[in-house]
């Protein structure tokens, strides 16, 4: 174990100002303008403690150094001195190393053997062990565990005449707000820099301490608690709410808060994790428009009401995938199909389609469209006939490529102006077996006509022999 002594002071965006840093705060307050400063995203702690430079943080110096020695550093706004040391007693006693771990593992104060005075140990926050899990305690500075003093005004010097500058009435002053209203005149009175900086003493930097184990492997992945979670999880770092996100142990009702985040990494980490419910996955998909979560999808089992939401959605992608998925419902179809162009309708077309779905590409008059509902095979009759009537030639010309079509396509195709489709249906296999078929009926009633004919000369030529015969013989005179 190590500990490294700190002392930070933030610059005030709103009077530029130093406002000290005693301890992990969550807020810069500070006491001379009010102004609150958020430690978040540039300003959030593992910035700050690692000097703004992602290779590199106070730790990992503070093993560099030898005891007593550190680092004084200053870059705008941040003004820090780091130096390897165990904490110090403002008596000036040293608390050696052993009896700094002894008390805080038995979670003690750490009491000054010299002058009785105390230091607080505090197991460390999680603003601290997110970014560091190597940090163990904090000691001297305040946490966010801990109870806060907040922004302490200290009392109001009776002395002090306050007075109001349009009606000379006395102004009650809490010091909560810089401008004062009058209890008479309601006239609004501004506090000088004097009376401000008395009712507001400046806070000084003061030291405080970080103990850290040295020896911890800091490279892997971190188990995290549920508290870890829920920390990171409304974290204003979007890099730790994805890492939240892609947690095999983040509870539904994280999971619930974070398919809403803006930003697209950490959607995209909730879905690449696999443990998305289907119902989460269904809202997140009805209104995502990052293609590259969208993607994910290609590789899931999804189920019908996934499927919905991906034809609700607007994106064209969402759209796509529901399009060439096999198991999208035939009302959803029918959706996608209403307005499909592009590579939507490349999709609907490399897939089998009802004959619903067919019947409203058939009715466009996009040539795209038409040719989709021209070769699928289950296209009704009522829309093949009207696609023999398409005013684009190749479409009439597809037709003539279909192994079988209905007696009205065939009339309508061999009575085409377009000599070329014509000339195709004259070769159609449908129309060479009825011309067959009409040849071979023709054969038929010939030679049964010839037949008959025949039959009929012979009876005839009998008859008229044997009346010969019997006027030969006299018998018929």
């Amino acid at each position: 174990m190590l500990s490294v002594q700190l002392r930070l002071a933030l610059k005030c965006p709103g009077c530029d100002s130093s406002v000290p840093l005693n301890g992990v705060f969550k807020n810069a307050d500070c006491t001379r303008c009010q102004e609150v400063t958020p430690l978040t995203k540039r300003f959030r702690w593992s910035e700050l403690l690692n000097y703004w430079n992602p290779s590199m943080n106070v730790f990992e110096a503070t093993k560099e150094h030898r005891p007593g020695e550190g680092d004084h550093s200053a870059w705008s706004p941040l003004k820090m001195d780091s130096i390897r040391a165990w904490p110090t007693c403002p008596c000036g006693h040293v608390h050696e190393k052993s009896q700094v771990l002894a008390a805080a593992e038995r979670g003690d104060d750490l009491t000054c053997t010299t002058c009785s005075m105390t230091l607080r140990i505090h197991p460390a926050p999680a603003l601290l062990t997110r970014p560091f899990p190597q940090v163990r305690y904090v000691i001297g500075g305040s946490v966010p565990s801990a109870p806060s003093p907040g922004r302490v005004i200290p009392a109001r010097q009776e002395s002090a005449a306050i007075n109001c500058s349009n009606c000379g009435g006395s102004l009650h002053v809490s010091g909560e707000m810089r401008t004062v209203s009058c209890q008479f005149c309601s006239t609004p009175n501004y506090l000088g820099d004097e009376l401000w900086l008395r009712l507001h003493p400046p806070t000084r930097r003061e030291p405080w301490w970080i103990v850290f184990d040295d020896t911890a492997d800091t490279s892997g992945p971190t188990e995290h608690t549920l508290e870890d979670l829920l920390f990171m999880a409304a974290s204003d770092n979007e890099m730790e709410r994805a890492e939240a996100a892609a947690h095999p142990k983040l509870p539904v009702e994280l999971m619930e808060r974070m398919i809403a985040d803006e930003e697209g990494d950490v959607r995209h980490a909730l879905v690449q994790s696999g443990r998305l419910p289907q119902a989460l996955l269904a809202v997140l998909f009805e209104r995502e428009s990052y293609s590259e979560i969208l993607e994910l999808a290609e590789g899931m089992t999804l189920t019908e009401p996934v499927l919905h939401a991906l034809s609700l959605n607007t994106d064209s992608t969402a759209q796509r995938i529901a399009a060439q998925h096999p198991d999208t419902a035939e009302a959803d179809l029918l959706l996608l199909t209403s307005n499909a162009h592009g590579r939507l309708l490349e999709a609907l077309g490399n897939r089998a389609l009802p004959a619903s779905a067919l019947h409203l590409l058939a009715k466009r008059g996009d040539r795209t469209a038409q040719r989709i509902a021209v070769r699928a095979p289950a296209t009704a009759a009522e829309d093949l006939a009207r696609l023999a009537s398409s005013s684009h030639h190749e479409i009439r010309a597809a037709l003539t490529q279909r192994p079988s079509l209905p007696d009205e396509v065939l009339k309508t195709l061999l009575a085409d102006e377009d000599p070329e489709v014509s000339a195709r249906m004259q070769q159609h296999p449908v129309y060479v077996r009825a011309q067959k078929e009409k040849r071979r009926r023709r054969l038929l009633i010939g030679g049964g006509v010839t037949a008959v004919l025949g039959v009929l000369g012979l009876a005839i030529g009998a008859v008229v022999a044997l009346v010969w015969f019997l006027i030969q013989k006299g018998i018929l005179s």
